[in-house]
């Protein structure tokens, strides 16, 4: 794989791996295996809160449920 980056991107790469005592290509996989698993989880949490109610006119009756359950939460 070949991958081009601005050259001010490249300078910090350069300095960062300088001061880890790493190569450039060493650092990125670093960088690569950090990030790239938060990602994945990110896309798996995209899902959540995502169920079958059972019903199926709450589009409809938004307003009417989210009204009924603020009175319930007063008493």
């Amino acid at each position: 794989m070949i991958l081009q980056i601005p050259s001010e991107l490249e300078q910090q790469l350069q300095n960062y791996s300088r001061i880890h005592g790493k190569t450039e290509q060493q650092m990125l996989k670093d960088i690569l295996r950090q990030v790239l698993p938060e990602v994945t989880s990110m896309k798996k949490r995209t899902w959540v809160g995502m169920a079958s109610s059972g019903r199926t006119d709450l589009s409809e009756r938004v307003d009417e449920l989210l009204f009924a359950e603020k009175l319930g939460s007063l008493k």
